[in-house]
């Protein structure tokens, strides 16, 4: 089985190894914290465990390998999501948005 583990401790905003992860649909073992969880959520393959307990990723990286691999139709699903919900001219016209509404105040 292929997955990203990212078992993040430390800040960072929004990752987006996790969108490129599951754009490419694999699975993702990720921390819950700051942006994680929500980049996560766009593909939803995969868990998320607490952050820094270094168990709760053992389990995690087992119960992922028990499993078997995400179907084509999960994979596509899981691109799909990521595509519609966070690519690149995705968050342009968001940020062009974002800025236009800030002008017009």
């Amino acid at each position: 089985l292929d997955c990203l583990v990212h078992p993040q401790i430390a800040t960072e905003a929004f990752p987006s190894v996790v969108l490129e992860a599951h754009a490419c649909g694999r699975p993702v073992i990720g921390s819950e914290l700051d942006g994680i969880p929500e980049a996560w959520g766009i593909g939803q393959l995969g868990r998320l465990v607490r952050a820094g307990d270094a168990a709760a990723l053992a389990r995690a990286m087992i119960a992922q390998s028990e499993i078997p691999s995400p179907t084509a139709e999960e994979q596509s699903h899981a691109h799909a999501r990521v595509t519609a919900q966070a690519s690149l001219s995705v968050q342009a016209q968001r940020t062009a948005d974002l800025y236009r509404r800030l002008m017009s105040r």
